[in-house]
């Protein structure tokens, strides 16, 4: 795979560019039209997209917690820590339903946290641009 990782200085900060081969860039966008997000590995690091920007909690600390949100409130945050420390896993994904007209509409809200102790396993940028022109949200997390 063709690989290239430069930075641009934007006035929000850096921001990664991805160019991935026309095969990933599909796989990719395939499988973001049916979930919420989506992974690939390339060059020994996993990448994790979002279809939305990711927003932090109020008052988290970067390297604790991100969450790929549509609203937010402290107890799924807690909700989530605990169920990640449960499952010892670093990604945790629940839903929730607020009320019957949104159900109907668009399903659960999903909430996707990747929680890590580890400052140097969570090296993230803002935002990926592929060859494709499709900008997407990611999460780079060396493995």
């Amino acid at each position: 795979m063709n690989l290239n990782q430069p930075a641009l200085k934007t006035k929000e900060g850096y921001k990664m560019i991805l160019k991935m081969d026309e095969e990933t860039i599909e796989y990719l966008k395939q499988t973001l039209k049916r979930s919420n997000f989506a992974t690939t590995i390339l060059n020994d690091t996993l990448y994790f997209f979002a279809k939305e920007k990711v927003r932090l909690p109020k008052g988290a600390n970067p390297m604790e917690v991100f969450a790929y949100i549509n609203e937010k409130d402290e107890l799924v945050t807690e909700f989530a820590a605990r169920h990640a420390q449960e499952q010892n896993s670093p990604f945790v994904t629940i839903g929730r339903t607020t009320n019957l007209k949104e159900i109907s509409m668009q399903g659960y809200i999903l909430y996707t946290y990747f929680l890590t102790d580890n400052k140097s396993e969570t090296n993230y940028s803002n935002e990926v641009i592929d060859t494709s022109s499709t900008h997407y949200w990611v999460i780079n997390t060396q493995e």
